[in-house]
């Protein structure tokens, strides 16, 4: 849910500090002060972005303190005690050593980053690209684009409160298969409707938005946690997010030059985002763990047996 409320924070923000914005007196007077009286139009203009910038160095800087902050957990201080105990190395290269010759580790690394990589090359491009696709392939205003991201987000924040009043008592499985099959239709849709026109824009939005609240980034995030022993997750988690979001910036580079200047490659992309989440959606039901309702002690043992 503070996933969702970031992005619709910082859209409503940008909306209110833009020239035409509701707060743009307050963005005028800032960048007098600073500036003095003989700025530009557009040297005012600027600060919107500026202060909007400054927002985000604010939350940054208090949750790189409320992290340091944060106590390791006792199954980890448990693994380090008892590694030490041994005379083993409890180093980070060390953990990739341990995780990289572990058969059922090396799968399930792999299981995990090509669900997460196949959305994520998805979700990425939105995040970077959908006001630009909606403004250039769709045709609709800035403010219009933003409006509808702002609501789309709205619509992850109640989606995922939602599901987390049920995801305990249902099928992992199942609420995997409706988030991609939602995913899925909405760039179906989106080609079949056309992207040039209202109505397709505000079904692609509210397809999406329910998509993003029982979204592979979920599953990833508690398989992440969950598949892995406590010995080497850190190292293991930390490896596959910097491959797909490596990855996915490259992809960031494709995808503009499959979609173009003003979205004349639209239909193109659409497809590659379908055969992505295809993907995402076949290695996920073939290798979804049964993991519900049990402790990592449990999960632990059973798939790696009492080593660890």
């Amino acid at each position: 849910m503070s996933w969702g409320f970031g992005p619709m924070i910082i859209l409503l923000l940008g909306m209110f500090f833009a020239p035409d914005g509701y707060l743009f007196g307050w963005v005028e007077s800032i960048a007098h002060t600073f500036g003095g009286d003989g700025l530009s139009t557009e040297a005012v203009n600027v600060f919107s972005s500026r202060i909007v910038f400054f927002s985000l160095l604010i939350v940054a800087f208090i949750a790189w303190n409320l992290q340091r902050k944060l106590e390791e957990s006792t199954e980890w201080k448990a693994s380090q005690e008892v590694a030490k105990a041994k005379g083993e190395d409890t180093g980070l290269w060390h953990a990739f050593k341990v995780l990289f010759s572990n058969k059922t580790a090396i799968k399930t690394a792999c299981f995990l980053a090509v669900i997460y990589l196949t959305w994520n090359l998805v979700a990425s491009v939105l995040g970077f690209f959908q006001p630009h696709i909606y403004e250039t392939a769709g045709g609709i205003s800035n403010e219009q684009a933003n409006w509808m991201n702002c609501i789309q987000w709205a619509i992850i924040v109640f989606v995922t409160f939602l599901l987390s009043k049920i995801i305990d008592r249902t099928s992992h499985k199942l609420i995997y298969i409706l988030g991609l099959l939602f995913a899925i239709s909405a760039w179906v849709i989106i080609v079949a409707v056309g992207v040039n026109g209202t109505a397709g824009l505000w079904l692609f939005t509210i397809l999406w938005g329910i998509e993003g609240g029982m979204s592979v980034q979920i599953f990833y995030a508690l398989w992440g946690s969950e598949l892995f022993p406590a010995k080497f997750r850190a190292g293991a988690q930390g490896l596959m997010f910097f491959v797909v979001r490596g990855l996915s910036a490259v992809w960031g580079l494709v995808f503009a030059f499959i979609y173009g200047e003003n979205g004349e490659g639209f239909t193109v992309a659409a497809y590659c985002m379908i055969g992505l989440l295809l993907i995402s959606l076949i290695v996920g039901v073939i290798g979804c763990p049964n993991t519900r309702g049990k402790s990592l002690a449990h999960i632990t043992k059973e798939r790696y047996g009492e080593e660890y």
